[in-house]
C-alpha cells in the first residue's frame, strides 16, 4: 500500500517513503488513487420499550403499547411480546415501528383475562437487514375486583352487552374518565329507550280498529 502511494506521487527516497507511510498510518481515511478507505459500520442500533398503565383492576383491558426506534430510521425485522415469560405474540414490526397489544380485551388476540398480583411483559425485535436486536421488559399489577367476573375473557359485566362494555372499558383505560360512570350512564340510556319501545308496542296492541254493526 505504501509503495504503491509513493509510486502514485513520484517518491523514490527512503525519507519519503516513510513519510507517506507516517500519513497513511495517522490519516482516517485516505484516498489513494482516487479511492477512499471507508471505516467498517456494524448494525444500525435499535431502542425498544413498552409503557402501559401501572395498574389495572381485575378484569379491565390492559393496552400495552410496543415501540422499536432509531435513529437510522424505522427498523425492520420481527417482535415477539411476552408475559410472565411465555411468547403470547409474534409478529412483522409495522411500517409505523409501534403497534398495542390489547391484553385481556374482548375481541382481542389475548382475550385471557390477567389474573390478580403482578405481572411481567417483556419484548424482543429480531431484526431483518442491518439492524441490531433489542429488548425491553415492563410490568403491570392487577388489582381485585370485589368479585366480579370478566365477560369473554376481558371486561367486567354491568348488564351491558359485551361489545358495549368492553368499549366503555377501552375508552375508560385510554382516556382516564371513570369506567362506572360511563357503564351507569350508558345503562340508563339504554333502559329509557328499551322502555320507550316497549310503551310503543303496547300502545300499538291495544289501539284496536273500532268495528260498526250495521
Amino acid at each position: 500500500m505504501v509503495q504503491k502511494f509513493a509510486r502514485l506521487v513520484g517518491l523514490t527516497n527512503l525519507a519519503a517513503v516513510l513519510a507517506a507511510a507516517f500519513l497513511l498510518a495517522t490519516s482516517g481515511a485516505p484516498s489513494v488513487g482516487g479511492l477512499t478507505q471507508a471505516a467498517y459500520q456494524g448494525p444500525a442500533s435499535t431502542a425498544a420499550s413498552i409503557s402501559n398503565a401501572p395498574s389495572f383492576k381485575y378484569g379491565s383491558c390492559v393496552p400495552v403499547r410496543v415501540a422499536i426506534t432509531s435513529d437510522a430510521g424505522t427498523p425492520t425485522g420481527t417482535v415477539k411480546f411476552s408475559i410472565d415469560g411465555v411468547v403470547v405474540d409474534t409478529r412483522a414490526l409495522p411500517s409505523s415501528g409501534t403497534f398495542t397489544e390489547m391484553v385481556g380485551c374482548c375481541g382481542s388476540r389475548l382475550s385471557a383475562p390477567l389474573s390478580v398480583g403482578t405481572h411481567h411483559f417483556a419484548v424482543d425485535f429480531i431484526p431483518s437487514g442491518n439492524w441490531a436486536p433489542s429488548h425491553s421488559t415492563g410490568q403491570v399489577v392487577i388489582l381485585a375486583n370485589n368479585g366480579v367476573h370478566p365477560v369473554c375473557g376481558g371486561t367486567p359485566t354491568s348488564g351491558l352487552p359485551h361489545g358495549v362494555d368492553a368499549g366503555l372499558s377501552t375508552f375508560g383505560t385510554i382516556a382516564g374518565v371513570d369506567v362506572n360512570t360511563l357503564r351507569m350512564i350508558v345503562s340508563g340510556i339504554a333502559v329509557t329507550l328499551a322502555m320507550g319501545v316497549v310503551a310503543v308496542y303496547r300502545r300499538r296492541r291495544t289501539a284496536q280498529p273500532v268495528r260498526v254493526r250495521e
